[in-house]
């Protein structure tokens, strides 16, 4: 007689190898599930407990084998010209908003805009931005899921400095001020690390595409 050890700890009523057979067909017993044998107290999973007297369907034996890692992507010194042409390129397409939002009062209007377009360009092609598309690179989140919106706002926050170009008069000098000192710590922080500020808070990385 057997009992079945769940991931809490609990341990179930004794079963025989008949209702263990059963379980394993309905995918309820799995070769990993540790087994307690009644008798003897030795506690062991369920595919060396039993093995050769009960059989484990094939789905379920091909579930308790570790499936290889996949190594995450990592920072690539490399890629850093690359990245820094691409910059360039996503600074020209903005040009016209930039200059536009530096104007006092109209930057009212184009300064949101010029930031609309900042954190919103790593999704406009799933993770290129015009510059990135232009040079081949493509940025991509750690947990493998694909980049949305949300992503790239994350990545390009330090883009909302743009913002303060806004407030008329003091913007076309406070502006340029806050976006050249984030620009500084965002430098920095790429050829140190490779990563920008935004990287670390949505968990992405720049990759050849």
């Amino acid at each position: 007689m057997y009992q079945i050890i769940d991931n809490d700890g609990q341990v179930s009523e004794p079963l025989d190898v008949n209702s263990l057979q059963a379980l394993a067909l309905e995918n309820k017993l799995k070769p990993q599930q540790l087994l307690l044998d009644s008798v003897t107290g030795q506690s062991l999973p369920a595919g060396d407990m039993l093995i050769g007297q009960i059989h484990f369907p094939m789905t379920s034996i091909s579930s308790s084998v570790d499936a290889p890692v996949q190594a995450l992507p990592q920072p690539d010194s490399s890629l850093l010209g690359l990245r820094f042409l691409g910059l360039f390129i996503d600074s020209l397409c903005a040009l016209p908003l930039i200059v536009l939002s530096l104007i006092p009062f109209v930057g009212i209007i184009f300064a949101p805009l010029t930031t609309l377009y900042f954190i919103s360009r790593d999704s406009f092609f799933g993770g290129q931005s015009f510059g990135k598309k232009a040079m081949g690179l493509r940025v991509v989140r750690l947990d493998g899921k694909p980049v949305d919106w949300g992503t790239s706002v994350q990545r390009n926050i330090s883009y909302f400095s743009h913002l303060f170009a806004a407030i008329p008069w003091a913007g076309s000098i406070l502006g340029p001020g806050v976006v050249g000192i984030v620009n500084i710590v965002e430098i920095v922080l790429v050829l140190s690390t490779q990563l920008r500020i935004g990287d670390n808070i949505a968990k992405t990385v720049v990759v050849r595409a």
